[in-house]
């Protein structure tokens, strides 16, 4: 995780992001230890099914 840059998250519901942020971000403190990177939010009309909520895309450099 520490090669990770940045995320890209698409969200079909940014209300719902909104509401449950501390949750979400105490995914990322338990995921990069505080060294967080670059985090975009996208709120989209849906994902590849239709059951998913949500979709990171990461970018890393090595």
């Amino acid at each position: 995780m520490n090669d990770v840059v940045k995320l890209t998250t698409f969200v079909t519901d940014v209300n719902e992001w909104i509401e449950t942020r501390a949750a979400n971000n105490a995914v990322f403190e338990e995921m990069f230890d505080g060294n967080y990177p670059t985090n975009t939010l996208i709120g989209c009309a849906a994902l590849i099914r239709p059951s998913l909520k949500i979709d990171i895309e990461t970018t890393c450099v090595f």
